[in-house]
């Protein structure tokens, strides 16, 4: 014995095996019916649907063979699947590779062998459809290709099974891609169940990854399982499972696996379970999976693991998209306080509104209820304490002035010692204390203060110095990340704000020291005669220099020279020459003295001619010398200050930019520059600017929108490319606002911001959409998907094949051109009028359609539906059956052959032989009338299966015509016997009517219970010894009466009682050519007596007989009359 090889590709083989999800499932009528076929085309004792497991080979359906399944070692079927063709033996008794196999020496003595290989749409052949004889036989070209044909058809059925699972998959993908939902958190919760809709597992759910717990974002779940919002730690969860393996995990009965000791089958007890991790740049930070509580019969398949695998894709992306908009809300909200406190803080007259502005508008960013903004000051003894520049409490502001007694003060603001705010001072770290940690009495707080159910407090720092604090209190945290982390841009724009109140103070302070130097004459002043140089100063001039006039005498403008920093030499004699030539008023400079002890004092020197001479040159020059060292430092901590001002626009990568139309010179801010990654030194014109913008449509647009601004005051706001000085592209998003001045357009400005990350994942969400659409293109199934008004929204490459269309070229059209002209208006209208569209969502139907070239082809329709702007938008999912309806005309033709065209011919066979059987055409020798009377007897037997197919046929359509009438039983009887006495004579059988009878009515087709009766008689004389009798007794059983026919035949064997009554069904298919009939006797004998409204059974005793009983209502009883 020789056992089959392996295929190279056995594993792909099994997997396409057991995605057909049919090994050790029940018996199906549309594979049975066509190896009964199979059995009576090729009159064959056993007709097999094998498929060929890895170490076995099960039976689909099986014909003559009461065997389940068989070794793979010793299997036929295992060498047929080797190749396409159809593996054929005609005697195994005589092949070197079987002659001593046990399916050739024992059971079922296996001689004649062909089998017709079973491909699967990849191209696998995962078995066989088989014909099985004891006796050795050929396999003629006509009935090999017949047996194709038939394998054909159980391909059908498989690939049928398989492409609708695929087809539930693609709608649910579609359906959910589809959902239109302004709330991302529906949109979410609908997808979960549509995918456990699909799944058919009653739980799904999206989380996220905090840290070591997992909080559910999206549900859902019966009873409440699990719940949104819940956070669950990650150890205790399902998804811990994808700790260790990060892609898809799936489980079909977690008791029975190595997971069953995991806390969370302990905890939630699902037994079935799917899941995959959500990633973000290579890291996880989800779960999207689904569970039910009961395990799967049967393992997920490929298309449900894709169908998961395309669900995670899509959901991650919705994901992303979701945050990346709140987070550039959030951005652009940030952008908005800190840009509107700064305005008003610089432009305001009142600096305290910028500090309130900051506070009101992040309250509200964090639905705050209370809060407040102070600076760090220091008492005399330097003690600290706040002093608050905005506070905010619900709907009512608080303003405070701040004034530095400390008793208003200390009413007014927290005291450092006994708040909170003592430990952010003291520590130099944020605060947060919830309510059940701190008490009123703790907090100290006002009667007007809210309630208080958590605070934060945070110091803010400059320099390394706690210089200002702020206080939120009972906030929400709308980010991931920390309210300090989400606030840092508004604690650097509130140091700079204190930073420069600080600054604005000291400057004012120095203001008003100087004012009363001025009021009090402590200025220094000098009088120069210009001929000689002799110059004559005050005492404080020489004060500020740390000297006494004594020191410095004699005085000149040597003296004066000799203290001047060398750099401003040069600049005061080009002023003074420009004074003397009377192009300036006067002389006006701030230029640096050395002090006595070496260091550098700032001088604001400023003086004019009192005297000329007679030709016009200068004689007597006066003027005075004022120390503004402190004002020079307090300016230049206040350029420091809006320099940190600018750094936060650099943050925000928003730079502003102005164009002078008087100059034609263009103004750029640091950020500015830094997006054009350009020196900061660099002075930009008109023209230059221009050419950063990307040659072509982008340069062509600035430069029409920025003459229409100067020239017609219109604004722009759009997106460009520029290509900076180092050659790198960049998105920007550039306002234009013209100022008017005067009746005329002054100049233009506005705000340069870089967007190229914003719009780098604009792209690629832009690209996600159309790798989802390219899926939806390469399907085989055609989408089509239609408005509210008829018109064709969109469809995908597999839809314009089908039909003949070019893509694109349907789109606007009335969906009625894919239908024939007759049917547009017509029952087969699948949309209609668009009014019940609804009640067909969800149900799949055949049509027929209509393509290009307007050839009309049966299509397979499913329609579902979803609303968009309010609106319904319908999705059809189309399939081209043409060659599944040809499969079904080959197999009806056939049958009708064998019904129909065969049975003339046979009738005038029969009645030929009969003919000269009976002596018409003269005298035969013995041997010659043997073999006639064999012809004649299996034309019979062809003539009697053809009508028993008929009847069958007739009966399974419910065409069969029935004439009822009321009919004496006895008389029904006595014809019965009287019709099959010539049979039992032939075989020696006595017919016997027992007495007496039930003198009863009985309402039947009197020629069909003839024929019930027929079949019942003719089994019983065919299965009973020669020499016996077969009865027929009758008698009433309650309201009805009971027909019995017994034998003393075989009996039944009992595993045959539950397949008695089916079609082809015979106990002992070795009798089938002795005894003689189709199988079909019985099943059309209970279908006769059940449409006639009678009930047939039977008891049967192995080696004693059998009795067949038929029940029918009594319709009425004979009264004998005298």
């Amino acid at each position: 014995m020789l056992p089959p090889e392996f295929p190279a590709d056995e594993d792909l083989r099994l997997n396409t095996l057991r995605e057909c999800r049919l090994l050790d499932t029940r018996a199906e009528e549309r594979f049975d019916r066509l190896t009964r076929l199979a059995r009576q085309i090729f009159k064959t004792d056993i007709a097999l649907v094998s498929l060929i497991d890895a170490d076995r080979q099960w039976f689909k359906s099986r014909q003559g063979l009461d065997a389940k399944q068989t070794g793979r070692d010793i299997s036929f079927c295992g060498h047929a699947i080797l190749s396409p063709e159809i593996f054929l033996i005609p005697d195994a008794s005589k092949d070197r590779r079987f002659w001593d196999n046990p399916l050739v020496l024992g059971e079922p003595h296996i001689r004649f062998y062909a089998g017709a290989p079973l491909q699967a749409s990849n191209g696998q052949r995962i078995g066989t459809l088989c014909i099985i004889d004891r006796e050795p036989r050929e396999l003629g070209q006509q009935d090999a290709a017949i047996l194709r044909d038939l394998a054909n058809c159980v391909e059908h059925e498989i690939a049928n099974e398989l492409a609708q699972r695929q087809h539930d998959a693609l709608l649910t993908l579609t359906r959910i891609t589809s959902l239109a939902f302004q709330d991302p958190q529906i949109l979410l919760r609908k997808t979960l169940a549509l995918g456990c809709d699909y799944l058919k597992m009653s739980t799904g759910a999206i989380s996220l990854i905090y840290g070591d717990e997992l909080e559910i974002k999206a549900a859902q779940s019966p009873g409440n399982l699990i719940k949104e919002g819940q956070r669950i730690k990650r150890n205790q969860t399902y998804s811990d499972l994808l700790n260790m393996d990060m892609s898809i995990v799936y489980i079909h009965h977690l008791g029975q696996s190595e997971y069953r000791d995991h806390p969370s089958y302990l905890h939630f007890q699902q037994e079935s379970y799917i899941g995959i991790p959500l990633l973000l740049e290579g890291e996880r930070y989800g779960t999207l999976a689904f569970s039910d509580a009961s395990p799967r019969s049967d393992l997920f398949t490929d298309v449900e693991i894709e169908f998961v695998n395309l669900l995670g894709d899509w959901v991650n992306s919705t994901l992303k998209k979701m945050t990346l908009n709140h987070s550039l809300q959030l951005q652009q909200q940030m952008n908005d306080i800190v840009a509107r406190s700064q305005s008003q803080f610089i432009k305001g007259q009142n600096k305290r509104d910028g500090f309130k502005s900051l506070l009101t508008d992040t309250l509200q960013l964090n639905q705050g209820e209370f809060g407040f903004i102070c600076e760090v000051m220091h008492d005399h003894n330097n003690q600290p304490y706040l002093k608050i520049h905005a506070v905010f409490n619900g709907s009512e502001q608080q303003e405070y002035s701040g004034k530095p007694e400390r008793k208003p003060v200390k009413e007014l603001t927290f005291d450092a010692i006994d708040t909170i705010s003592r430990l952010a001072l003291t520590t130099g770290q944020p605060m947060s204390y919830p309510l059940a940690q701190t008490t009123d009495s703790q907090l100290q707080v006002p009667d007007w203060y809210p309630a208080i159910r958590h605070l934060l407090s945070i110091p803010i720092h400059h320099d390394g110095v706690v210089i200002a604090l702020i206080t939120l209190a009972n906030y929400q945290n709308i980010t991931e990340v920390s309210p300090t982390e989400f606030l840092q841009p508004i604690l650097i724009t509130i140091a700079q704000l204190v930073n420069a109140a600080k600054i604005q103070r000291q400057h004012e302070e120095s203001e008003k020291r100087l004012a009363n130097i001025i009021e009090g004459t402590n200025i220094g002043t000098w009088e120069c005669h210009v001929p000689s140089g002799k110059t004559v100063l005050n005492e404080r001039w020489a004060e500020m220099l740390g000297y006494t006039l004594e020191e410095l005498s004699p005085t000149t403008v040597q003296t004066w020279l000799d203290l001047c920093h060398p750099d401003d030499m040069k600049i005061s004699a080009n002023l003074i020459e420009q004074h003397f030539k009377g192009q300036i008023p006067y002389y006006d400079m701030i230029s640096r003295l050395r002090h006595k002890d070496g260091h550098w004092v700032w001088i604001r020197d400023r003086g004019c001619v009192v005297s000329w001479s007679a030709d016009g040159q200068p004689l007597v020059m006066s003027g005075s010398h004022q120390d503004v060292t402190q004002e020079r430092l307090a300016e230049e901590k206040l350029a420091h200050a809006y320099e940190l001002l600018e750094q936060s626009n650099a943050a925000a990568r928003i730079g502003t930019w102005e164009y002078d139309l008087d100059t034609q010179q263009i103004y750029w801010s640091n950020v500015t520059r830094q997006i054009h990654e350009v020196d900061q030194d660099y002075i930009c014109e008109l023209q230059n600017a221009i050419t950063f913008y990307k040659p072509g449509k982008n340069r062509e647009r600035i430069s029409a929108l920025l003459i229409r601004a100067a020239q017609d005051g219109e604004r722009y706001d759009d997106e460009f490319e520029i290509i900076t000085a180092r050659k790198n592209e960049k998105w920007v998003r550039v306002i234009g606002l013209p100022q008017w001045k005067d009746g005329r357009i002054q100049r233009v400005y506005g705000t340069f911001q870089d967007i190229s990350e914003s719009k780098a994942t604009a792209i690629a969400l832009k690209e996600q959409a159309a790798q989802t659409q390219a899926i939806l293109d390469n399907v085989l199934d055609g989408i089509i998907t239609v408005d509210y008004r008829g018109r064709i929204a969109a469809y995908n490459s597999a839809a314009a094949n089908i039909f003949g269309y070019r893509r694109n070229q349907l789109i606007g059209q009335h969906f009625s051109v894919l239908l024939p002209p007759d049917n547009v208006q017509g029952e087969l209208n699948p949309f209609g009028s668009l009014m019940n569209i609804d009640d067909m969502v969800g149900i799949s139907r055949e049509i027929e359609a209509r393509r290009q070239n307007g050839d009309v082809f049966p299509l397979d329709l499913s329609i579902s539906a979803v609303r968009r702007q309010g609106r319904p938008l319908y999705i059809g999912l189309v399939r081209d059956i043409t060659e599944r309806k040809r499969l079904e005309k080959i197999k009806n033709e056939f049958i009708a052959t064998v019904s129909h065209e065969l049975r003339t011919p046979l009738t005038s066979i029969s009645g030929a032989l009969g003919l000269i059987l009976g002596g018409a055409a003269g005298g035969m020798s013995d041997s010659m009338s043997s073999l006639l009377t064999i012809a004649s007897k299996n034309s019979q037997r062809l003539s009697f299966l053809i009508n028993d197919l008929l009847d069958m046929e007739k009966l399974s359509a419910g065409k069969m015509q029935f004439h009822i009438q009321p009919f004496e039983l006895t008389a029904l009887l006595q014809q019965a016997v009287e019709t099959n006495l010539t049979f039992s004579t032939q075989r020696k059988i006595h017919l016997q009517l027992q007495n007496p009878l039930p003198e009863v009515f009985i309402a039947v087709d009197s020629q069909r219970l003839m024929q019930i009766l027929s079949n019942l008689l003719s089994n019983a004389i065919k299965y009973s010894p020669e020499n016996e009798t077969v009865q027929i007794a009758a008698k009433t059983v309650g309201a009805h009466v009971r027909i019995n026919i017994s034998d003393h035949g075989t009996g039944i064997p009992e595993e045959f009682y539950p397949r008695i009554f089916q079609k082809f069904a015979q106990a002992d298919s070795s009798d089938t050519r002795q005894k003689g009939g189709t199988g079909l006797g019985l099943a059309i004998s209970r279908e006769l007596v059940e449409q006639m409204g009678g009930k047939i059974s039977f008891e049967s005793i192995t080696g004693q007989g059998s009795h067949f009983y038929i029940d029918f209502p009594i319709l009425k009883t004979l009264v004998k009359t005298a």
